[in-house]
């Protein structure tokens, strides 16, 4: 007997799928994001073009979203929208990763939380989050995520870590709040 523990192990899937790019305006040769996403399967990468994406996005079990040059795909919130804004969910157990992209919130378009993730499995590089948020990185409970190279710089914590949730980083920076606190959190 193990006493009981179990074990979560974070491994990027192989990419084994296509790939689909997607652009902030859709056009007769590239899907906007919202139709590149509703298309992909597991395995698929969505590869975002250079721009402005002014939406929320999910992102499915089993896909990877990516810039195509990495810092040069931007998510804002879009601008009279009320209500929270979760910029980027990655959902589902079944892998996957996001690269490359920057989320910024401004005090006339707030974004509530950057990247959220629920499921296990999920790899974050190359990711750059600011401004004024109520996290940067929200773990769901149970969640596990593993971040590479990240920047996260916001007024509120920089990652708030639900219960039993798994955070591993690595060559990452995670900024500090407005008043000098460290901007990590665990929730009682």
């Amino acid at each position: 007997a193990t006493g009981g523990a179990a074990w979560r192990l974070l491994q990027a899937p192989s990419v084994t799928g296509r790939t689909i790019a997607a652009a902030p305006i859709a056009s007769d040769t590239i899907a906007g994001l919202t139709a590149a996403l509703a298309a992909a399967q597991p395995g698929d990468v969505v590869r975002l073009e250079p721009g402005t994406y002014a939406e929320q996005v999910v992102v499915p079990a089993g896909v990877s979203l990516r810039a195509r040059v990495p810092g040069s795909a931007l998510f804002t919130r879009a601008l009279g929208v009320t209500g929270e804004w979760v910029a980027i969910t990655l959902a589902g157990d079944a892998g996957g990763g996001l690269s490359g992209v920057r989320v910024s919130s401004t005090d006339a378009a707030p974004v509530q939380v950057g990247v959220r993730v629920q499921g296990q499995g999920r790899v974050v590089d190359l990711l750059q989050v600011d401004g004024p948020m109520v996290a940067a990185l929200d773990v769901a409970a149970d969640a596990a995520v593993s971040l590479h190279g990240v920047h996260l710089q916001v007024s509120g914590p920089a990652a708030v870590v639900g219960p039993r949730a798994q955070l591993e980083v690595r060559g990452s920076i995670l900024g500090t709040t407005a008043d000098g606190q460290p901007a990590a959190g665990v929730p009682g």
